[in-house]
């Protein structure tokens, strides 16, 4: 299998406007804070979080190069058209990479077929179990589901793309600049 290395934004938007993998699947490595309140949220005692603690979420996802969210809500909704619109968005490549306006923050946008995940980590090493329950009491109440799972994920949180025979391995440097995705 082929390896490159994505280095700037303008990388990752040029390989997927370019790919022609409209019927195949993509496999997303990556990892993402885990949403934590800044106080307890179990009923404990209110004593703030403290400083620094960022668990991470490690996670594989498969989805399918191909989908179309307007698409998939229409048929879930039994309608014959949909559209989407979000003022906050500009998309990259439709379908798959976004900008947030508000932000400048870029997203592959999914639909995920299957996802794994690989663990929780704390400052690059695997969670203990006291840290693992002390987080408990501060993790974020969870939303309701969509009629139609669409997910975003930011691309500096993408640790390695695999898509048509070839993974991109995605080093950013910390350089997510709006300026490279125009």
């Amino acid at each position: 299998m082929n390896t490159i290395t994505l280095t700037t934004i303008a990388d990752i938007v040029s390989v997927f406007a370019n790919a022609k993998n409209g019927g195949q699947f993509a496999t997303i490595e990556g990892a993402s804070e885990i949403k934590l309140n800044k106080f307890p949220t179990d009923n404990s005692e209110r004593i703030r979080i403290k400083d620094g603690f960022q668990p991470m979420a490690e996670f594989t996802i498969q989805f399918h190069f191909g989908a179309d969210y307007e698409r998939a809500m229409a048929k879930a909704m039994g309608v014959a058209d949909y559209t989407a619109s979000d003022s906050n968005r500009k998309h990259l490549v439709p379908n798959l990479v976004m900008q947030y306006l508000s932000t400048g923050n870029v997203c592959v946008i999914y639909m995920p077929t299957n996802k794994v995940s690989k663990g929780i980590t704390l400052n690059g090493k695997p969670i203990s179990e006291e840290d693992k329950a002390y987080m408990e009491h501060y993790k974020a109440p969870k939303r309701g589901s969509a009629m139609v799972e669409y997910r975003t994920i930011s691309v500096k949180n993408i640790k390695r793309i695999t898509f048509g025979g070839i993974t991109y391995l995605v080093d950013l440097n910390g350089s997510t600049e709006l300026r490279q995705a125009e």
